[in-house]
């Protein structure tokens, strides 16, 4: 069951967390440039060429963020770098709806609205995202304001 204030995970499991979001992006950043050339999967289109930049820009967006919460971590900062990566992925998953660079012929004729529809739901869920974590950066911001009581901090003797 959830609790009001969830435990964080300690400093150095959220730096090896990130340090793996670092990792793997590059790896996919490799990756995703030679689908193509491998052939792999055999549903991508020519097409994949014109979202391609906008994959590996969001990977890279990610490994920013990565960088930057390795350095400073403050539950308002994730969530604010949560909202940008969220703007991205509403930015990447639009571009792949509207180049749509996917062919299933030959395959199960459900494929196609299946994909549509995930990435549809992509957008609707990176949508609602950039708004909840733009509201918990800022409520995360004025409970670590230095002029905001907190719990830790005394109250004033009167």
């Amino acid at each position: 069951m959830a609790t009001k204030h969830q435990e964080r995970k300690s400093i150095g499991v959220r730096r090896a967390s990130y340090a793996g979001t670092i990792v793997v992006n590059a790896i996919l950043i490799w990756v995703f440039g030679r689908l193509l050339v491998w052939g792999w999967p055999d549903f991508l289109t020519g097409e994949f060429t014109k979202v391609l930049p906008w994959i590996r820009f969001s990977l890279a967006v990610g490994i920013v963020v990565a960088v930057a919460r390795f350095v400073k971590d403050p539950r308002w900062f994730v969530s604010l770098t949560e909202c940008v990566n969220a703007i991205v992925t509403l930015i990447v998953a639009s571009r792949m709806l509207r180049v749509f660079p996917f062919d299933f012929t030959g395959k199960a004729s459900f494929w196609e609205p299946v994909a549509r529809v995930v990435l549809i739901l992509s957008i609707v869920g990176a949508a609602i995202a950039v708004v909840v974590n733009l509201v918990w950066a800022i409520i995360y911001a004025l409970r670590e304001s230095p002029t905001s009581p907190t719990e830790e901090s005394p109250s004033p003797a009167l």
